[in-house]
C-alpha cells in the first residue's frame, strides 16, 4: 500500500467543524465497510478521505502545516466516524493524536517527519512489550532490532513509534523509551487474523538492526513521560501532558460503536417478526422497555464522556494546567465508558434475535468490534477502577498501574 503524500494532501486546509465535513461521507464509509473488515487494513479510499478531510493534520502544529483544531470537536468526529466503521474511527483517531505525540519529541524530529511528508504524514505506535525491543547504544544513537504486537494501522504508516528498553548508560538498567522509526526501517508482519476491529490493521511491527539516531528516541524515560519539547509551540494544547491527548482516541470509538448498535436494533426492531408467531415485535412490552433502558444508559454515558472532552478543551482554551486528580479522573472515565458501552451493547444483542449474526447483518459486525475494542488497556476497567480505589481510600497511587 502506498502512503506518499500528494501536493493536494498537503495543500488541504479545512475549515469549521471536522464533524460537519465528516458527516456527508458516512454513508460511502458504511458501504465500505464490509470490505475494511475482509482487507484487514485500512482501505486506500478510507486512509485518503480522512487525509482530504483534515482529520490527520488536526493536531499537528500550524507551523507545520496543522490545523491546532478544537479537541471537543476533534473527539466528535471520532466518534461519529465510528458510528460508521470502528474500524476507521480507530485508525483516524490514532493517525491524527500522533499528531500531538510528535510534538513532545526533540524539534529536530518534528522538522523531519512533517518537513519532509507535511502534515498528513502517518504515525502509528507499537506499544506492546517486543520481543527483544532493545536498543543498543552506538555512537550517535541505538541500533534496534525486535518485535511488536498490535501496531494499529500498521500498513498506511509512514512512520512508527516503538516502545523500547534502554540500558541505563550509568547502571545498565533497562528503561523504557519511545523510538520513532521510517517506513524504510521496518516490515509488516502480516498477523492481523481476529475477530474483532479487522480493518484497524493492527499487525505486528518488525525491526531488523535498523540505527535510530539519539533525536528519534524521547528525552525521558516512561510509558507516559513528561516531556518539555512541547513549549516549541504556542498554542496551550502542546503543553497539555503526554497522558492527556496520546490515549484520548479509544473512547469516542466505542461511544460511536455503541450508539451505531442502538440505532441498528431500533431500525431492525421496527421490522422484526417473532419467529414461530410471526406477531410484530415493535408491540412487545419487553422489547419497548430494553429499547428504552439502552437508550437512557448510553445517553448517561456520552454524557459523562462529553463532560470529560469539554474539560480537556476548556483547559486549552483557558491556558491553565491540568492537575493529578483531574488526570486521574479522565483515565478512569474512558475505562468506564469503555465497560459500561460494552454492557449496554451486550443488553441490545442479548434481545436482537439470531439474525443478527448474518454476515449480511451489521449489528454482528459492531458486536464483534466492540468486544475487541473494549479489550484495550487502556479501557482496562480493573485496573482504572483499583487507581480509583486507592485514590479514594487516600493510599498512595502504584507505579505499575498505567
Amino acid at each position: 500500500m502506498t502512503t506518499s503524500l500528494s501536493k493536494n494532501h498537503r495543500d488541504v486546509q479545512p475549515t469549521g467543524s471536522l464533524v460537519d465535513a465528516v458527516r456527508p461521507h458516512l454513508d460511502e464509509i458504511r458501504a465500505r465497510a464490509r470490505a475494511t473488515d475482509d482487507a484487514r487494513e485500512p482501505l486506500q479510499e478510507n486512509i485518503d478521505l480522512v487525509r482530504s478531510l483534515g482529520i490527520i493534520r488536526a493536531l499537528v502544529p500550524r507551523r507545520y502545516g496543522g490545523l491546532e483544531h478544537d479537541v471537543f470537536d476533534w473527539l466528535q468526529t471520532l466518534r461519529v466516524l465510528s458510528q460508521a466503521d470502528m474500524s476507521v474511527g480507530w485508525f483516524a483517531g490514532l493517525a491524527s493524536s500522533h499528531g500531538f505525540a510528535l510534538t513532545k519529541f526533540s524539534e529536530r524530529l518534528q522538522d523531519e517527519v512533517w518537513g519532509e511528508l507535511g502534515p498528513d504524514a502517518i504515525i502509528t505506535t507499537a506499544s506492546a512489550v517486543a520481543e527483544g525491543g532493545i536498543a543498543q547504544r552506538v555512537d550517535g544513537g541505538f541500533q534496534l532490532s525486535g518485535r511488536w504486537r498490535f501496531a494499529s494501522g500498521l500498513p498506511a504508516a509512514d512512520w512508527a513509534i516503538a516502545l523500547v528498553k534502554v540500558p541505563d548508560a550509568a547502571t545498565g538498567q533497562e528503561q523504557l523509551h519511545w523510538a520513532f522509526v521510517p517506513r524504510a526501517d521496518f516490515t509488516v508482519d502480516d498477523t492481523w487474523h481476529v475477530a474483532g476491529m479487522r480493518g484497524s490493521g493492527s499487525h505486528d511491527l518488525v525491526v531488523a538492526d535498523a540505527f535510530v539516531p539519539e533525536h528519534r528516541l524521547s528525552e525521558q524515560p516512561g510509558v507516559l513521560f513528561e516531556p518539555v519539547n512541547g513549549v516549541h509551540h504556542e498554542n496551550p494544547l502542546y503543553a497539555l501532558p503526554f497522558a492527556v491527548i496520546y490515549p484520548i482516541a479509544f473512547a469516542p470509538v466505542v461511544l460511536g460503536g455503541a450508539e451505531a448498535v442502538l440505532e441498528l436494533h431500533t431500525e431492525q426492531l421496527k421490522k422484526r417478526k417473532a419467529a414461530l408467531t410471526g406477531v410484530s415485535l415493535v408491540e412487545s412490552p419487553l422489547a419497548q422497555v430494553r429499547l428504552a433502558e439502552a437508550t437512557m444508559r448510553l445517553r448517561a454515558v456520552a454524557a459523562i464522556q462529553e463532560d470529560r472532552w469539554r474539560q480537556v478543551a476548556h483547559r486549552v482554551s483557558t491556558a491553565t494546567e491540568s492537575n493529578p486528580e483531574e488526570l486521574m479522573w479522565w483515565r478512569v472515565t474512558d475505562a468506564y465508558v469503555g465497560r459500561e458501552t460494552m454492557r449496554i451493547v451486550e443488553h441490545i444483542v442479548d434481545g436482537a434475535g439470531a439474525s443478527i449474526y448474518f454476515e449480511a447483518n451489521p449489528l454482528q459486525r459492531f458486536w464483534r468490534d466492540m468486544h475487541s475494542a473494549s479489550g484495550h488497556t487502556w479501557l482496562n476497567t480493573e485496573s482504572a477502577m483499583q487507581i480509583l480505589g486507592r485514590h479514594l481510600l487516600d493510599l498512595p497511587p502504584d507505579p505499575r498501574l498505567v
